[in-house]
């Protein structure tokens, strides 16, 4: 067979072995045309990629679902609630007579959330008696910590730590955690044994689930979400994703009476 091949070639004309090898270049050329597009398909470069499971980067929010980003304007939004209850018997950090109440529903494990927490802190600082600030659960079922993490900052909440816990939680959110929880006990002071016990009864699974529940009354759809509240007028407005202090102290003057 090898030396009928060779009788092909040695009487094949010039111009044929031109247009053969002309053909076989081509071919070459395609195949790894093909093969460099296939190789950027499978490693993502160019390519789409699966995003079920990672979080939103528009406007600072995470939501929900992971499908749905967040809205182009972030002024806020005027809201009919019942403020007292979207309250509920959360701990307020600030003054506790204060006219505007920050309702903040949100999850530990959140990126978002931890990024906005500092601005928060100081916005509370900055309004001085006019503004507090509540906390919310909204723990993200793609996020397997929030939900324990929500659970340990309620049992922290019942030795009246709850906000030292909640600002440990954020500045160590990549160590949530069991560890993180037990260290944080008794770094603040707390029993530890109360706490452990505590969390390890799921002592306020329940409490979370209602948090829970409390957010999609109020069109949360991600996290961070706010709840904006004049505690005199009974208004509202909400204020979606991890905006800037300007975004929030515009809201807080539209309220103030």
């Amino acid at each position: 067979m090898s030396e009928n091949r060779q009788g092909f070639f040695e009487g094949a004309s010039p111009k044929l072995l031109f247009t053969f090898g002309l053909m076989v270049g081509v071919t070459a050329i395609s195949i790894f045309a093909f093969m460099v597009t296939l190789g950027i398909a499978v490693d993502g470069t160019g390519g789409s990629s699966d995003t079920s499971n990672s979080d939103s980067d528009v406007a600072g929010v995470t939501d929900t679902t992971n499908t749905n980003p967040a809205p182009d304007d972030n002024s806020a939004k005027p809201i009919n609630v019942d403020v007292t209850k979207v309250k509920g018997d959360a701990p307020l950090r600030g003054d506790q007579d204060a006219e505007i109440t920050v309702v903040e529903f949100s999850d530990f494990q959140c990126p978002y959330c931890q990024r906005v927490h500092p601005t928060l802190v100081s916005l509370i600082q900055q309004n001085g008696k006019d503004v507090n600030w509540a906390l919310q659960h909204l723990p993200l079922s793609f996020h397997p910590n929030a939900q324990p993490a929500a659970e340990a900052s309620e049992c922290a909440n019942e030795q009246g730590k709850f906000w030292e816990f909640a600002d440990a939680m954020f500045a160590n959110q990549d160590r949530l955690g069991n560890d993180l929880y037990n260290e944080q006990a008794g770094t603040l002071g707390m029993n530890v044994d109360q706490f452990k016990k505590c969390v390890s009864d799921k002592k306020y699974a329940s409490r979370v689930t209602d948090d829970l529940a409390l957010s999609r009354t109020v069109g949360a759809s991600g996290t961070p979400y706010f709840v904006i509240i004049n505690n005199k007028t009974k208004e509202a407005q909400t204020v979606n994703g991890a905006q800037s202090s300007d975004v929030f102290q515009q809201a807080i003057n539209a309220l103030k009476s």
